[in-house]
């Protein structure tokens, strides 16, 4: 079983992707660099997550003409990650998205 299938139930991955690559537009203003930072939760390992999540980071790269750099993170790298600026965009839980919210301002 995939990180994916374990973290997103099934229909959710599609909605997370719509909604990144529909933001893209808009986010001319936000990003300077033309590197969207993808950080995704890493449960299993850097080499397990890059497997799992690099064909998504090449298809957003794909289709919006920007390239996304993914990041495997550990749960408690994805605060100060955010909060530094080192991702752009988090594949998470729930429960991290409510967190990253409260803390950080972080939207959906």
């Amino acid at each position: 079983m995939s990180i994916r299938s374990e973290l997103l139930p099934n229909g959710l991955l599609t909605i997370v992707i719509y909604a990144l690559v529909l933001s893209l537009p808009f986010s001319q203003l936000t990003f300077a660099e033309d590197v969207c930072k993808l950080g995704v939760l890493s449960t299993k390992g850097a080499k397990v997550s890059r497997e799992d999540w690099q064909p998504t980071a090449d298809y957003l790269s794909n289709k919006t003409g920007r390239k996304f750099a993914l990041s495997p993170l550990r749960l408690r790298h994805i605060g100060p990650a955010v909060r530094n600026g080192r991702a752009d965009f988090i594949l998470s839980k729930p429960g991290t998205f409510c967190r990253l919210m409260e803390k950080y301002g972080v939207v959906l």
